[in-house]
C-alpha cells in the first residue's frame, strides 16, 4: 500500500500524519514543562550528568509535554534530523528500579509520536523511530524490552495501539519484518 497502513477507527493515515508532524512541530516544550517542578516536569534528570533532553530536535523537530522524559540520557537525541513527539507522563524510567535511559533517539532521522502514559521501564521504547516511522498509543510499551528495535532502520511504519506491549520481550524485534506493522489496542501481554 503505497500510502501506508490505515489502522482502526480513530487513527489517521500514519503517512499524513507524519508529514504533519514534520510541518508543525519544532523543539516544545508544552506548558513550559522544562521550567516546571515536581512531576510536572519534563527532561529531569536521575543526577546532573545524565543529560535529559540533550541534542533534542537538533536539524528536526521534538515536541515534549508534562512529566516526560525522565531518566539517564531520557529523550536523548529525540528528533534530530527527523521528528518526535511525547505525550505526558511517558518515557520515564521508574525510580525504584536502575535508572536507564528512555526514548534515546526517539524520531533519530525518522518520525516517533508516543502517547500518554508509555515508554516506560527496562528498555523503554528502544530504538523506536531511528530511520523509521513509529506511533506508540497510550499506555503502551511498559516494561522489559518494550516495543524493542520498533521501525528501527526498516523506513516502514510501525502503529503500536493503546494498552498494548507490557513486560517480557513486549513486541520484539520487529524491526526485520520489512512491511508497515499494526499492533492492535491491548495486544502483546508478558
Amino acid at each position: 500500500n503505497a500510502s501506508g497502513p490505515i489502522v482502526e477507527s480513530g487513527h489517521e493515515n500514519f503517512n499524513s500524519r507524519h508529514t504533519q508532524d514534520h510541518r508543525f512541530l519544532e523543539t516544545n516544550y508544552l506548558e513550559a514543562c522544562n521550567n516546571l517542578t515536581g512531576e510536572s516536569q519534563c527532561c529531569v534528570e536521575i543526577n546532573p550528568d545524565d543529560k535529559a533532553c540533550h541534542g533534542v530536535g537538533t536539524y528536526g523537530q521534538f515536541q515534549v509535554d508534562t512529566g516526560s522524559c525522565h531518566a539517564n540520557a531520557a529523550c536523548y537525541n529525540a528528533g534530530m534530523g527527523g521528528s518526535a513527539k511525547v505525550g505526558k507522563g511517558s518515557c520515564i524510567y521508574p525510580v525504584e528500579t536502575t535508572p536507564r535511559s528512555s526514548c534515546q533517539n526517539l524520531g533519530f532521522g525518522g518520525s516517533a509520536n508516543i502517547g500518554d502514559g508509555s515508554c516506560s521501564g527496562d528498555a523503554s521504547c528502544s530504538y523506536a523511530g531511528k530511520y523509521g516511522y513509529i506511533t506508540v498509543g497510550n499506555k503502551s510499551c511498559i516494561g522489559a524490552y518494550s516495543c524493542w528495535q520498533s521501525g528501527t532502520f526498516s523506513q516502514k511504519s510501525v502503529v503500536v495501539g493503546a494498552d498494548s506491549c507490557h513486560d517480557s520481550s513486549a513486541c520484539g524485534n520487529i524491526m526485520y519484518l520489512l512491511r508497515d506493522i499494526v499492533i492492535e489496542n491491548g495486544s502483546c501481554h508478558g
